[in-house]
């Protein structure tokens, strides 16, 4: 009798149990469905227009009385889209892909794009004055390696070959590459930043990593040519090679914000603060059981977990940090085991977002991240 009792218990335990997952994996859900679909209404979709497939920042207009346009934010959105289970999420993405296409300048450059409310009146310039809305690239270098990401991402889950050869995509890639190729520094192997201030940035160094290895795939599945593929993911090597020579301090077991420039033990981004130095394992740099990925994230995790800078709340609209949550943090620290941590950031920025969509916690590339975080914590997807 005893025994039959005991073996009861258990089988309601685990019966109560799997309710209460059940239970979460549906909240998860619908946050995943919210999200995305602030997304969606952010991608124009009015056909008769230039600015069909355009994905903007923000839900508001700018200072300017303009929609902004950045393709790297656009191009994370897109991503982070696709993780999902959102029935418009291959379009959705396509779409954005063929307005990128229509819209690289002739020298195969990419710049930021403005609109007025109505989607019409598309330029590069509205402020000449102002060089961060006149004919700007918001990261010349990881904008196209998120490019190189997204269009291999698309290919795994789409097969859609005749996409790429419809827009000629694989000229335009490569032509991207060699401009990038063409800039990587060859005494270094790294990417240099166009700001004019001789600046090798992790950030944008792990970007351009995982962007030659996207190539490196998209040319061996996609366009079928085993030698570019072997030259990309060279370059892919290197760049890994030279991120670990000059952008990572052996004796402090921490990565660099910029060659020769440590980061900011005190602050969040600003600063040269400390999200940086978990860009090589978002990016596939690094694996997420090294001792290395563990060391950084202990860092963030000792220095930004007290009761007045916790980044799993959002004291960042405050100001007291920083002017946005993050969301890649708690991405990375949920698919690396830290289920609780990657949750409770989540639950907090889609309570923020329901109450308000204030562009400094959700503009479309923090939305991907966050997407790709509710994905992983979610059983359902």
């Amino acid at each position: 009798m005893k025994i039959f009792i005991k073996s009861f218990l258990i089988l309601v335990s685990l019966l109560l149990l799997q309710i209460n997952c059940n239970s979460v994996n549906k909240v998860v859900q619908s946050d995943i469905d919210f999200v995305a679909d602030i997304l969606i209404n952010r991608q124009f979709n009015d056909t008769k227009l230039n600015s069909f497939g355009a994905i903007r920042k923000c839900d508001d207009l700018e200072t300017t009385g303009h929609y902004f346009v950045i393709p790297y934010f656009a191009c994370q959105a897109a991503s982070g889209m696709l993780k999902t289970n959102h029935p418009k999420k291959l379009v959705f993405a396509k779409n954005w892909l063929i307005w990128y296409f229509k819209h690289l300048k002739s020298d195969i450059k990419m710049l930021n794009h403005f609109y007025k409310q109505d989607c019409t009146g598309e330029t590069t310039c509205i402020e000449i004055s102002n060089p961060d809305y006149c004919d700007n690239i918001d990261a010349e270098d990881s904008e196209a390696a998120l490019l190189f990401q997204l269009c291999w991402e698309y290919f795994e889950i789409s097969k859609d070959t005749q996409f790429f050869k419809d827009n000629v995509a694989q000229n335009i890639l490569e032509e991207k590459a060699k401009y990038m190729f063409e800039n990587l520094k060859s005494d270094l192997n790294l990417y240099e930043a166009k700001d004019g201030k001789g600046n090798y940035y992790l950030m944008d160094n792990s970007e351009v990593y995982a962007g030659f290895m996207a190539l490196s795939n998209l040319e061996a599945n996609v366009f079928h040519n085993k030698t570019q593929s072997g030259f990309y993911y060279k370059l892919a090597l290197d760049v890994k090679s030279a991120i670990n020579k000059y952008l990572f301090n052996r004796k402090s077991n921490q990565y660099l914000q910029s060659l020769n420039t440590p980061i900011n033990l005190t602050s969040w981004y600003k600063n040269n603060g400390m999200v940086v130095i978990l860009w090589p394992q978002i990016f596939g740099l690094d694996l997420l059981n090294s001792s290395k990925s563990i060391a950084q994230r202990n860092l963030i995790d000792s220095n930004f977990r007290k009761p007045e800078n916790d980044w799993t709340k959002l004291v960042f609209l405050q100001n007291t940090i920083d002017d946005s949550p993050w969301p890649s943090v708690g991405y990375i620290f949920g698919i690396s085991g830290d289920k609780m941590s990657a949750k409770a950031q989540s639950d907090y920025i889609v309570k923020e977002l329901r109450e308000n969509k204030n562009c400094k916690i959700s503009n479309s590339g923090d939305l991907g991240f966050l997407l790709k975080n509710l994905v992983q914590l979610s059983d359902t997807n």
